[in-house]
């Protein structure tokens, strides 16, 4: 990639790049494969093949329960209990992951906190104590003109 900076911009100097020659807008160089680099973990240690009762019991025919030998049978029941346990393993782990406390950065502790016990019981406190002196001053201006009203007409 090449790199050049240039004065002919009246804001000043300016840097210019002109990319990789051979470059294609869109088009995305492949990465070569090799058999020695991993792609990620491995989920089984173990690869295991099914067996011919198995292939049989889920090869997509449907078939009467009365005509299936044993292993098919048996090959289904497992693999429909498997089934079920993953269901409520990630169920589990739903709920588990749900109900675990986030992650929450110090910044927003200290500004959860100083909101707690500083900002909202002082903001709490003056609105009552606003509330209450509206209150006394409304009455008091009540009881005022009930008093100027009751002089003036006697």
């Amino acid at each position: 990639m090449e790199y050049y900076i240039g004065n002919s911009n009246a804001d000043g100097p300016s840097l210019y790049h002109y990319g990789v020659p051979g470059m294609k807008w869109g088009v995305r160089k492949k990465r070569p494969t090799s058999s020695k680099v991993s792609t990620g973990k491995k989920l089984f240690a173990k690869k295991t093949t099914p067996s011919q009762a198995t292939k049989k019991a889920f090869n997509g025919e449907k078939k009467d329960i009365s005509k299936a030998t044993d292993d098919e049978l048996n090959a289904y029941l497992k693999r429909m209990q498997l089934e079920k346990q993953v269901l409520i393993m990630q169920k589990e782990m739903t709920a588990l992951t749900a109900s675990a406390p986030k992650k929450v950065s110090a910044g927003k502790r200290f500004i959860k906190a100083a909101w707690n016990d500083i900002a909202y019981p002082s903001i709490k406190q003056g609105v009552t104590e606003a509330g209450k002196e509206l209150i006394k001053k409304s009455l008091t201006e009540a009881i005022n003109k009930q008093i100027a009203k009751r002089a003036a007409s006697s």
